[in-house]
């Protein structure tokens, strides 16, 4: 792919560097933006003629937000919790045990190739045994794998980067559907939009919270050998900390989350009376799989809300590789305050949350947007700013900008991509459908980790990937007739019609 000519970091001047007072100033910008953000949207929702009762009282404080929601939101911030702890130092804990950046390239394609290859088979079973069991599920294979961290061995790390895949399937598949099973069946489908919204400022914030614990545990003590074959402290104790917050999160799914299926419902699988459990069978696994091949024919939305997801999300990856040498390589080669662009980021992404909120919530003189059409917009100002960062990847505050522009819309798609999918997948294979939704991905993930793209070239990649999320994103369209009378969210419910 041809290179646009660009300025040499030679070339920069002293101007066109990051500055810890200018990162300030770009952070304490953001967090009055979000602010502001947060203002509109709560006002919006209390206005006569904004959104219904449950919006209006939700939007006052924690206190009052559903039961649901509360349940819901402890345990999904626990598990986000668990997961961001370990990211900061993975790379830094294999390159301590003295693998090279080819060895570590292979952990993380394999963590990438199991959350393929096994989540899309646990996906689908936790719809016939139970999305509270699989959610606890998640908690045993992330605990183990946390515990093969403490192990210096290249084949126990493989083992645990694909336990980790796995999980991650889970994660970002079981927990949402459970929680839509729960808000339709209970008549509280209104609150999915907002308890989307809701999660991903949660999410953003533990991100920081979970940087800032990591690097204080990482500092108590020296990592150092308890047995030949089993480290402690150093680069393991974010892993540790990850531990106990995953029985936190087990605790809270026994304790407050009640069971509930998918494919149940539709009558594929027998339940045995006597023992509670799910009895399949051959038929039974026959008729399910005929019915999902079913619903991913006769709904025309799916297939492309599926690829709009895999190939945003694959950029969103590509990013997250990427950004840290785009941005050194674009202020010359300079370390920055990589802490602090990182709570710029995380910050930016709330901003993009309490967007959504605002764009989602009908007021007396406008109505709201449909989350097909914030998808559509989310989509072109991602392919924005990728395309800026691939034109101009030596000018470094154009870069950041760009960067923080595309967090803002991480925070405007997660909730509107969240709304889509509870709108248009079948309740009765919700998590398989969503795991199938992760395998194309992957496999774009994959691939960007095995080609060792330089930075233009990853963002040149990413630009065209959400050009394609673009243009499927305009063949999604959501109407009553392709919205289950569970799952149908308020503007349905009220006769408007989705965009």
């Amino acid at each position: 792919m041809p290179i646009p000519t660009q300025a040499t970091p030679d070339e920069q001047t002293t101007s066109n560097s990051l500055t810890s007072a200018g990162l300030r100033l770009v952070f304490i910008t953001l967090l009055a933006s979000t602010g502001l953000l947060y203002w509109l949207a709560r006002r919006r929702a209390l206005r006569p003629g904004g959104d219904d009762n449950s919006e209006r009282k939700s939007g006052r404080s924690w206190c009052s937000l559903h039961p649901l929601q509360r349940r819901y939101l402890i345990v999904y911030v626990l598990a986000m919790l668990s997961d961001w702890l370990q990211g900061p130092y993975v790379y830094a804990l294999y390159e301590s045990y003295g693998f090279d950046r080819h060895q570590n390239a292979g952990l993380f394609v394999c963590g990438f190739a199991g959350s393929m290859l096994l989540g899309t088979f646990i996906g689908s079973l936790a719809d016939r045994c139970g999305r509270k069991r699989f959610c606890l599920l998640y908690c045993g294979l992330y605990v183990l794998s946390c515990l093969t961290k403490h192990v210096p061995s290249y084949p126990v790390l493989m083992l645990g980067r694909l336990l980790g895949g796995m999980a991650t399937s889970l994660l970002f598949s079981v927990f949402d559907a459970w929680f839509i099973c729960e808000a339709s069946t209970t008549n509280q489908a209104d609150l999915i939009p907002q308890t989307f919204g809701i999660a991903v400022a949660l999410n953003s914030i533990t991100a920081i919270f979970a940087g800032v614990l990591a690097q204080a545990s990482v500092s108590i003590a020296p990592m150092q050998p308890w047995t030949p074959f089993f480290n402690v402290a150093g680069y393991c104790s974010p892993f540790d900390l990850s531990i106990i917050s995953l029985l936190f999160t087990a605790v809270g799914i026994q304790t407050t989350w009640r069971e509930n299926f998918g494919a149940a419902a539709s009558g594929t699988t027998e339940k045995s009376e006597g023992s509670g459990g799910t009895q399949l069978s051959w038929r039974s696994l026959q008729q399910w799989t005929q019915g999902l091949l079913q619903s991913l024919r006769s709904d025309r939305s799916i297939i492309p809300l599926g690829s709009v997801q895999a190939l945003y999300e694959a950029s969103m990856y590509i990013f997250v590789f990427m950004w840290t040498p785009a941005l050194e390589q674009a202020n010359g080669g300079a370390a920055a305050s990589l802490g602090l662009i990182f709570a710029c980021f995380m910050t930016a992404c709330t901003a993009g949350s309490q967007l959504f909120r605002y764009l989602s919530t009908p007021s007396i003189t406008t109505r709201a947007l449909s989350s097909a059409a914030i998808l559509r917009l989310v989509c072109l100002a991602a392919l924005v700013t990728q395309g800026i960062v691939f034109m101009f990847p030596y000018s470094v505050w154009t870069v950041l900008l760009s960067f923080l522009t595309f967090e803002a819309s991480v925070g405007v798609y997660y909730p509107s991509m969240g709304t889509l999918k509870a709108e248009i997948v079948p309740e009765s294979r919700r998590a398989t459908i969503y795991n199938l939704f992760r395998v194309p991905l992957n496999l774009l993930v994959i691939g960007a980790l095995l080609a060792k793209l330089e930075v233009a070239e990853a963002f040149g990649v990413t630009s065209l990937l959400l050009a394609l999320a673009l243009a499927l994103s305009l063949r999604i369209t959501p109407t009553a007739n392709t919205v289950s009378s569970a799952t149908r969210l308020p503007l349905l419910r009220r006769g408007q019609k989705a965009t």
